[in-house]
């Protein structure tokens, strides 16, 4: 294991495939490990580099790797794709992400902290918010164009209009069915108005949100988007990449 300058690590949830290459391109083990057997493994080996395909838990990974005193470098998962060869298993995989690492002019992904990716969770958060919206929106819009009862398109006309629905003499179905869109609707503003402050919140702790709020129309949720997702753009040579 001291002869291995490259690492590459297939990673899954629980079963890591891992092969282990010296410098001069020479697999020198390949094995399977569980995920506390692959903690162990990286924090008894040399310092070397590793490779790893970046997708779900790579950025933890990288984490673990760069603390272990190894350099960690995500491959982009459209450069791993061309070097599997034969069946795709866990092997080949693992084969393919250290042949797509040795590429000259591979962009690695830089590994984000903590802080960076937990930004990166509210996003997310606020998206599957956003989407449960839409569908409440659409599917009470739908029912109500049953009964002949046409809404405006844009979310706040559709909460006004369906607010004066309730003063109209309607069915029973009709005025539950209000009632339950606007009481769902009230929740979906709250969280998303939670969610608004914590960007605000966040981006007074980064620099780079705060450089990229004082740009005109960049308002803070763009901010910490992009300050989550490239920091300062450290990782680029120039602007038109």
């Amino acid at each position: 294991m001291n002869q291995v300058s490259t690492l590459s690590i297939d990673l899954a949830k629980n079963v890591f495939q891992l092969l282990g290459v010296d410098k001069h391109g020479k697999p020198c083990f390949s094995r399977r490990v569980n995920r506390q057997k692959l903690k162990e493994t990286i924090q008894n080996m040399p310092p070397c580099k590793v490779v790893m395909e970046a997708c779900s838990c790579a950025h933890y990974w990288g984490r673990v790797c760069i603390k272990a005193g190894h350099k960690a470098h995500l491959v982009p998962a459209q450069h791993v794709t061309p070097f599997v060869r034969g069946n795709k298993n866990d092997k080949n995989d693992c084969l393919a992400i250290y042949e797509a690492s040795q590429r000259p002019y591979i962009r690695f992904v830089p590994v984000k902290s903590e802080s960076q990716q937990a930004v990166l969770l509210l996003h997310r958060m606020r998206e599957r918010l956003i989407k449960a919206r839409t569908a409440c929106l659409n599917q009470t819009r739908s029912f109500l164009l049953e009964f002949g009862i046409e809404t405006p398109k844009s979310y706040r006309a559709f909460y006004s209009h369906i607010q004066t629905l309730l003063d109209q003499q309607q069915q029973p179905v009709i005025l539950l069915l209000i009632h339950e869109t606007c009481a769902e609707l009230r929740v979906f503003e709250r969280q998303l108005r939670q969610l608004d402050s914590l960007f605000r919140d966040t981006n007074q702790r980064s620099p780079a949100a705060e450089i990229m709020q004082s740009l005109p129309g960049v308002g803070p949720i763009i901010a910490s988007a992009f300050s989550a997702s490239i920091d300062k753009g450290q990782a680029f040579n120039s602007a038109k990449e």
